[in-house]
């Protein structure tokens, strides 16, 4: 009675045996559309994992060419290659301090050696 409703034969061993073909056909339509889907899934991974071992490869490179430019600049301050920026720029820092302070002993031992050479000068005419 329903089945009339949605233009469905009204014979009714016609109608039984349309819902058996669309209850068999639904079901196994279904399957091959989730198949479909999984299969798809399996290659768009397959191309993210490429994809993902094209950007590491890529990366790797780059790191091994920054490596190369890194360890000798690294080396030349006695420092291990394995030093990260951070331990670098630390050690540069400190470096700077003790040329700073370098500097300042430089000029005081200037001002020491005129001191000197006029004591030395006042000593000299005293004596004299």
């Amino acid at each position: 009675m329903h089945l009339r409703e949605f233009g469905a034969p009204t014979n009714l061993g016609e109608s039984r045996s349309i819902i058996i073909k669309l209850s068999l056909a639904v079901p196994k339509e279904a399957e091959e559309q989730r198949r479909a889907i999984r299969e798809l899934g399996k290659q768009s991974g397959s191309l993210s994992l490429e994809k993902r071992q094209a950007k590491f490869e890529d990366f790797k490179t780059r790191l091994s060419q920054w490596s190369e430019k890194w360890s000798p600049l690294v080396r030349a301050l006695v420092m291990p290659d394995a030093s990260t920026p951070e331990q670098v720029g630390q050690a540069l820092d400190a470096l700077e301090r003790v040329f700073l302070h370098l500097k300042d002993a430089h000029s005081l031992q200037h001002r020491v050696k005129g001191l000197v050479t006029t004591l030395r000068t006042l000593r000299a005419e005293r004596l004299s």
